[in-house]
């Protein structure tokens, strides 16, 4: 087999172009340097034949992603890069122990020449012992590099790197490398007994598995890594058969899926990018904002999960060719039903018509270049819809055919698609009408999906932020302002909210009270002002924003602790709901003097991921119910502040 046949030098320029573009703010010169040599070690990786090169390529590989996916230098990507570094390092280790065992000089075509004399009888005895652990060691490798089951942590991890070191990384070129090995050893792999079915198993499982973990996820880089996972592991299945047309296959599938998957990551990218999300639920409706990007990615879920699209074709080939083996059956009917589940819910998540909810605001566009690398792509990747034949018959079959030294037939047989070209023409235009259908039915027939706002596993009614909820439901609260923030700023910076009702404040049910001057004379004297405010006005709901301003204003942390015991107990007694807000360290409001003392605890995070900050949530203590553990995706919008369970 060529190796230039399983190169995909299109998407690798393509994700350069794109680099130097939607991320121009920020990738400098540096990093496209270590990209451009990452390329370079690939083309030698792909092109060389003496193992030892090979090696070579293959170690600069796992260096270059080390540095490209840890460039931004936080503690995630740090993490997420040594990770990375130490997984491929494993399979470094594995190939080096094979080629200590083929010794020195080796080459790929010696050994598939090895192994064709062993399948056409020339040798006798079957492929020797250290063959057959050298190949061993070919498959772990490949393994560990193409994030197969149990190898696949530091793909996932790696996300927190940019989107075109994601999509040319983790789509079309580096995972591709453990694919290209599997695939050109697949003829050796196959006159083995052991090695064969041992590579289909891992491959069928991975593709089963990493589909149904793609399914309880949102953020969408995660889908994209868990769904390139499982169609690595079909790919590894197909090289595992061991006959010319799954090695066919397996070619397709690895061409198709490059471009597709390619196009997937710059869209979501680009919507990180402009709206500073890339959660699921976050985009509910974005189709309906911005068609043109959408479209992109809802043409990369079609040809990843429908025929007569390359991928499926391939799928269906490599299912028809291991029907003798009924675990692979199995594995490839579970995975292919929890892809198409998959996309399914992507695509409609993306059209649906959202009516509730604060969905992310789009800021800017993207420029000239950007468009032109994602139209390309997704001209490439419509393109599958008539051009499997022609791909079939031009490289994957010719490729079969140089390593196993007869015909693949995969053009010519395996799919009614495949026959000719001129299949798919009314195939497109009842896709087509298909589709138009399905938007026109889920603009009249979907009311919403998108979530309600939350609060400590409660829904409560749009616009409930917790003082004018309460004013609206004929409850009298108070707003207790500190030093930093008078009561007059507060409002004005409330005023930019939909639930903000002026005639509640001037009713009297939502009172704002400064207890900055009281504050300055002392902590005693703000506690004590607090509650004289409350006797007077007899809330039902208070707010005092924020607590750390009494805190800073004690002279020991016994008298904070006094005095907030006084301060909660009298508001128990006069069955006042207290909320305290404070800007402090997670583990300090938890254990600290007024994590103990209060019935409840809500804490809100701002981390970093990846390129931006991300809002979450977390109900550490709710007193008398049984609250949803762990961290949920929030968001702060013209509604307020909205929360999406149960999602991280």
């Amino acid at each position: 087999m060529h190796s230039q046949d399983l190169e995909d030098p299109g998407a690798e320029a393509l994700g350069d172009v794109f680099d130097k573009g939607v991320l121009r703010v920020e990738f400098h010169g540096l990093d496209f340097g270590v990209l451009v040599f990452f390329l370079g070690a690939m083309h030698l990786l792909v092109a060389a034949d003496d193992l030892r090169l090979l090696a070579v390529g293959w170690e600069l590989t796992t260096l270059c992603s080390f540095v490209l996916i840890g460039f931004d230098g936080d503690r995630e990507a740090i993490v997420a890069a040594r990770r990375a570094l130490a997984y491929n390092l494993g399979g470094g280790i594995a190939l080096a122990v094979a080629l200590v065992l083929v010794g020195p000089g080796a080459t790929l075509s010696g050994l598939l020449e090895r192994a064709d004399q062993v399948v056409g009888g020339a040798v006798a005895g079957g492929l020797p012992w250290f063959v057959t652990l050298a190949l061993g060691g070919f498959i772990v490798a490949a393994a560990t590099k193409s994030a197969l089951a149990p190898f696949h942590p530091w793909l996932l991890g790696a996300m927190v790197a940019a989107t075109p070191v994601s999509a040319l990384l983790h789509a079309s070129t580096m995972v591709k490398a453990g694919s290209y090995l599997v695939l050109r050893i697949s003829p050796a792999v196959a006159a083995g007994a052991v090695l064969g079915p041992a590579l289909v198993f891992i491959g069928g499982l991975t593709f089963a598995a990493a589909a149904l973990l793609a399914l309880r996820e949102h953020d969408l880089k995660r889908v994209l890594a868990l769904s390139t996972v499982s169609s690595l592991g079909l790919i590894a299945a197909a090289a595992g058969l061991g006959t010319p047309a799954a090695l066919a296959a397996g070619i397709l599938l690895l061409a198709f899926h490059a471009v597709a998957k390619a196009l997937a990551f710059l869209v979501v990218g680009s919507f990180e990018q402009l709206s500073g999300t890339r959660d699921l639920e976050m985009l509910v409706g974005i189709a309906r904002r911005n068609p043109w990007l959408a479209g992109g990615l809802l043409a990369a879920a079609g040809a990843l999960a429908l025929p007569p699209f390359g991928i499926a074709v391939a799928k269906w080939a490599i299912l028809v060719l291991g029907a003798a083996d009924l675990v692979l059956v199995v594995l490839l009917s579970v995975g292919g039903a929890a892809a198409l589940a998959l996309w399914t819910m992507v695509a409609a998540r993306l059209v649906v018509r959202r009516t509730g909810g604060h969905p992310p605001e789009i800021h800017g566009t993207l420029g000239g270049t950007e468009w032109a690398v994602l139209g390309i792509l997704g001209v490439g990747t419509l393109g599958g819809l008539v051009l499997a034949a022609p791909v079939a018959r031009a490289v994957a079959d010719p490729a079969a055919l140089v390593a196993y030294g007869r015909e693949a037939g995969l053009a010519a047989g395996w799919s009614v698609v495949l026959a000719g070209t001129g299949f798919a023409v009314p195939m497109v235009g009842a896709l087509i009408v298909a589709a138009v259908g399905v938007a026109w039915l889920v603009n009249r027939r979907i009311p919403a999906v998108a979530p309600q706002p939350y609060l400590a596993g409660v829904n409560l009614s749009p616009g409930g932020e917790t003082l004018f909820h309460g004013a609206k439901k004929g409850e009298t609260c108070v707003y207790f302002t500190g030093i930093s923030e008078p009561g007059w700023v507060v409002q004005q910076f409330l005023k930019g909210f939909s639930f903000f009702d002026q005639s509640l404040i001037d009713q009297g049910k939502v009172v704002f009270s400064d207890i900055g001057v009281a504050l300055r004379k002392g902590a005693r004297e703000g506690i004590e002002h607090i509650e004289r405010e409350v006797e007077r006005i007899s809330p039902s709901r208070i707010v005092i924003d924020p607590i750390t301003a009494v805190h800073t204003a004690v002279e020991s942390e016994r008298q904070y602790r006094e005095l907030l015991h006084d301060l909660t107990a009298h508001m128990k007694g006069l069955n006042t709901v207290l909320i305290m807000t404070s800007e402090t360290d997670p583990h300090e409001h938890r254990w600290g003097t007024d994590g103990y003392m209060v019935d409840s605890i809500v804490l809100l995070t701002y981390p970093k991921e990846g390129t931006v900050r991300r809002k979450y949530l977390e109900v550490v203590k709710m007193r008398g119910t049984k609250h949803m553990p762990g961290d949920h995706v929030a968001d702060l919008g013209a509604g307020g502040f909205s929360v999406q369970p149960g999602l991280r």
